[in-house]
């Protein structure tokens, strides 16, 4: 058969376990599926038999060939996921640049549903749309209520249809530019990790005693005991945990660690599989500033070794706000901003909104699109919006990882008639 722009390759995931496709062609009878691209419908066909397992990974576009191969029994959609990495190597080490993902997403809108009242809908997200590169951290700012973890959970999986019949869901995600539907959508499980905004910590066990039983929990059981002690080491090492290896978690009745180096255990216990994308609901939260900058320093790190990092933050100050790589910011569920977070000062004073000198630009921006005090009205915030949307910025950057396949599945989150 031939696929021209695709190769066949195993999947594996962070853990070196093969991964488990994600429906099966059933046996005897065969099946045929069609894959619409921008370039031509890509048709493949399923006989019966013994179940091998095939996915298909786009080629960059100057890149073409061909490949004969009978597939019988199940195959998965999209892309490849990199082989195990040794577990002395550190944690924070780059990814092969072949493997890299590239995390994007398009045209999402959540609307909470009223049958009674349709007119009373509350739309919770509309029409965002964004891509972060490898080695690049992403924030999503706003005031209470904007969106920010609904959309989190949104692209991390978190949240579906089918989590809430409520809930009316559209849009697409993307890895390396080939869309996650929900036939496939386990692949993103085997890629990426979420960091929940709480901690939820057993506070009689040391952090190391913490980490390794995680690791027993998670890693395969044909990896050595010695080498999961070493995954545990690397990470520690890495997050700044040793000094507090043997100290307990701690609990309302006795004292333990510290805030910020609970949050960075909870990281810890994510980055025990080597994920390629990282979800962090609200690091810093709840930190003082010294702590809240210690946990973006170790986002920046494991975002500067080649993964993807996004997450949601809460009024940065000025140091952790420098910090940031990319910056979305919502409010009351429309893009505000997207793109460099370093542009954001010359992008407010080209909207009219000049931040003074001195000033945290992050702190000055959530004043002028907070609309819980009266002081902002909600036409304001179209307003704002309507400037990004017309902007060469939303232009440029929400079509940065636009992919030249053009695989653009709607991944039916599904409610009617949603468009490619």
């Amino acid at each position: 058969m031939s696929v021209g722009l695709f190769e066949r390759k195993q999947l594996f995931d962070a853990r070196g376990l093969p991964i488990e496709p994600p429906f099966s062609a059933g046996n005897g009878g065969g099946s045929t599926i069609t894959i619409p691209g921008s370039i031509a419908p890509l048709t493949i066909h399923s006989g019966g038999g013994g179940g091998s397992s095939v996915a298909l990974t786009p080629l960059p576009p100057a890149v073409t060939g061909t490949s004969n191969a009978s597939m019988n029994g199940s195959f998965a959609i999209p892309v490849s996921v990199p082989p195990p990495v040794s577990s002395s190597s550190s944690v924070l080490a780059a990814p092969n640049k072949d493997t890299q993902l590239s995390f994007s997403w398009e045209n999402v809108r959540v609307v909470i549903d009223a049958p009674d009242t349709p007119a009373h809908d509350r739309v919770l997200l509309n029409n965002v749309s964004g891509s972060v590169r490898p080695g690049e951290l992403l924030c999503i700012l706003g005031p209470s209520g904007s969106g920010k973890t609904t959309l989190l959970d949104i692209l991390s999986g978190r949240l579906s249809a089918g989590s809430d019949p409520t809930l009316k869901l559209s849009g697409s995600r993307l890895l390396n530019g080939a869309a996650i539907t929900p036939q496939n959508s386990d692949i993103l499980k085997h890629v990426a990790r979420y960091v929940p905004q709480e901690d939820h910590l057993m506070g009689t066990m040391t952090v190391r005693e913490t980490l390794e039983f995680s690791a027993q929990l998670q890693l395969p059981a044909s990896m050595s005991d010695h080498d999961k002690k070493a995954r545990v080491d690397a990470v520690l090492d890495e997050l700044g945990l040793t000094v507090c290896a043997d100290t307990r978690i701690g609990t309302v009745f006795q004292k333990g660690i510290s805030g910020g180096q609970k949050r960075r255990v909870s990281i810890g216990i994510e980055l025990l599989t080597l994920p390629q994308i990282l979800f962090c609901d609200e690091p810093t939260s709840g930190l003082d500033s010294a702590a809240a900058q210690s946990v973006i320093e170790v986002l920046s790190r494991l975002a500067r070794g080649g993964r993807v990092v996004i997450a949601t933050i809460h009024q940065p100050s000025s140091s952790v706000f420098a910090r940031i790589d990319k910056l979305y910011l919502l409010s009351a569920g429309l893009p505000i901003f997207f793109g460099d977070a370093q542009q954001l000062v010359p992008y407010l004073a080209d909207c009219g909104h000049p931040v003074p000198t001195y000033a945290n630009p992050a702190d000055f921006a959530l004043a002028i699109i907070n609309t819980d005090f009266g002081t902002v009205t909600y036409q304001q915030i179209e307003t704002l919006n309507r400037h990004f949307n017309d902007s060469r910025a939303n232009k440029v950057l929400v079509n940065e990882y636009v992919p030249a396949l053009g695989l653009r599945l709607c991944f039916l989150w599904v409610m009617t008639g949603i468009r490619c």
